[in-house]
Order: C-alpha cells, then structure tokens, then sequence
C-alpha cells in the first residue's frame, strides 16, 4: 500500500510539474531542470536546455524556470534586465498560464480519468424509485438531520434526481440553503442540511452512509451444517421474522440475529406465496448461515466516446466545485466561531 501511494503520489506530482513545464516552454521561457522526487538523484538526463531527473525520495517534485522569482534567484539576479526567456520577461497573463499550468493539467488528468471509467464501464447505480419501494434507514447522524426509517426522498433542494448516491454526494452536503424533501406517511417533510454539516463529514466516513436503502432480501444460498440448513430454508425463502421481530429487511434480520446469538428461534418465512414456521439455531456470532440475494434493481447504463468524455468533464470540476464549497464553508464556521 505505501509503494502504491507513493507511485501515485509521484504520477500526479509529474503531471503538475509538467503543466508547468509545457506552458513555459509553450511562451519561450527557458526551464532549467524538471524533477520527480527530491535528491539524491536517481536518474537524469539532459535534453537541450532542461535536465530532467528522478530522485530518491518520492515526495513531491519540481520545476526550475529561468527568470522566477525564488529562493533560488540571488539578489544580483534580481536587479539585472530581464532577458528574453525568462520568466520575469514575459507579459502577466502569460505568467499566470505557466503558475497555473500543474492545476490545469490534473484537472485534465481527472477528466481523462473519469472518462475512461464511463466509456470503458459504464455506470451501475440504484434509481431513486427503486429505493423509493422500501424507503430509507438512517443512522445516528441521519436521525440527527431528521430522517427516519421509511422514509422516502423525493428531491433534493427542490430538483429531481435519479441516481440514489445523489443524496450523499458532496455539492449536496455542502450546497448552501441544502435540503431533502422526504414523503413520510403520505406527508412531505423538509429536512435542512445545517451550515456547518461539513463538520460531521469525517464522522460520516467512520460511520458510513448516514441513509442507506432499506434492503429486502431473500435466501440465496444455505451453507451446510449451518442454522438455515438445519431449519429446512432453501433458495428463494423470504425471512419475514425471526423471534417473534420482524426480519423483512436485511438490517433488521442482521440486529434480531445479534441479539440472539446463540440461541434456538422461531423463524417465520414465506415459500411460494405459502407462509411457513420452523426454527433454526443462531450462531454465538450471530448468523444464520445463508447467503442473502438484494431484492433491488440496480440500472446500467453505457456510454459512447463524447457522453463519456462530458461526464469525465462533469465529475472532474465537480470534485473541484465541492473542494472550493467545503473551503468555503470551512471558512465561515471559522469566522462563526
């Protein structure tokens, strides 16, 4: 894992570097040297004017450009004439271009990223109105923005959506005024999104998705020697309790098993339209012993070369939108606080 973050971490430093490189390059700037890592060097080679190397230690990388003001300009430097090729020489707008080269080259390295995923695989995702069967589960942190279990979400800050991950997406959690508009018993509720929410983001991330869909379930497969086997369950089987709780959905089935671990109970359960009774043994680890089938109907769709390429321009400046939302909101609890 360490040798792959660090290639990683050296493939997006080249790519920054060389958006730097190029644009100089691109308005006659002379660059004296391009660099993957810090010294020692590992490699290097000169090509006309620039040296390009590698070095030891994969932490970060470099451009040199003649005429650039930094630490490595000395002061006799500073005062002398600009010359043709160097940085100092060229006009503002120029300048700009060649600073923001390495920021403009991994947003193009997002999209060619993106896109490929979209061209090559496609999307799998669940539909709102699948989800909108069952409705929704929320743990403590989606209890704590006012969802409840059933609920069903109908939009989000007023607009339509179709692909459930919507809803935790992060230019939805950080969208300002935010909302989801839920139908609970035949009654539509708004839930607000608070301002500071990006706060509970990194609690979100231990805990998982704050709503999950309800998931309905029905027995795929009996492992052998197991509970299921020995309480005759067979593929197909849907489990509607066990110890006298319901057990429709695959959370509740997970928490009645804990709380009986170990234990003999009546399990309830429907077979070709029959509702049946008998009883299994739950393990001391709380499982039954058989493999669940999801009930949900998941969608794919496929992409040609140009859908493909707008949605890796789509998501790569939508991660950059959210990036500046969440400094954004950052900033203002700061200034709250």
């Amino acid at each position: 894992m360490i040798a792959q973050f660090l290639l990683s971490l050296s493939i997006i430093v080249g790519l920054h570097e060389l958006g730097h490189l190029l644009f100089a390059k691109l308005f006659g700037m002379r660059v004296e040297s391009y660099a993957i890592g810090f010294s020692p060097k590992l490699l290097r080679y000169k090509w006309g004017e620039t040296e390009y190397s590698i070095g030891a230690i994969p932490l970060g990388g470099a451009v040199k450009i003649s005429g650039m003001v930094d630490e490595s300009l000395d002061t006799p430097s500073e005062c002398s004439v600009p010359q043709p090729w160097e940085f100092r020489a060229k006009p503002a707008w120029q300048r700009l271009l060649v600073m923001l080269g390495g920021i403009l080259f991994n947003v193009i390295t997002g999209m060619v990223i993106y896109a490929v995923i979209a061209f090559s695989l496609g999307d799998t995702y669940l539909p709102k109105e699948e989800v909108n069967k069952h409705g929704i589960v929320p743990n403590e942190i989606g209890i704590s923005l006012g969802f409840k279990e059933g609920d069903k979400i109908i939009d989000i800050s007023g607009k339509d959506f179709a692909n459930f991950s919507e809803v935790m997406k992060p230019h939805t959690l950080l969208a300002t005024n935010g909302y989801y508009t839920v139908l609970r018993q035949e009654e539509t509720v708004r839930l607000d999104i608070p301002a500071n929410f990006i706060e509970r983001l990194s609690e979100i991330k231990k805990q998982g998705a704050f709503v999950a869909p309800r998931l309905p379930y029905e027995v795929a497969q009996v492992q052998e020697k197991g509970g299921a086997a020995e309480a005759g369950l067979q593929p197909g089987d849907k489990i509607i309790e066990v110890a006298g709780k319901a057990a429709i959905y695959f959370h509740q089935l997970r928490k009645v098993l804990e709380e009986n671990a170990g234990k003999q109970v009546p399990i309830q359960y429907v077979r070709a339209g029959e509702m049946q009774v008998t009883t299994g043994q739950v393990s001391e680890e709380g499982r039954l012993g058989f493999h669940p089938k999801v009930l949900l109907a998941y969608e794919k769709r496929n992409y040609n070369l140009g859908q493909a390429m707008s949605i890796g321009a789509f998501n790569a400046f939508d991660v950059t939108r959210s990036n500046v939302l969440a400094f954004g909101k950052d900033r203002q609890t700061q200034l709250i606080m």
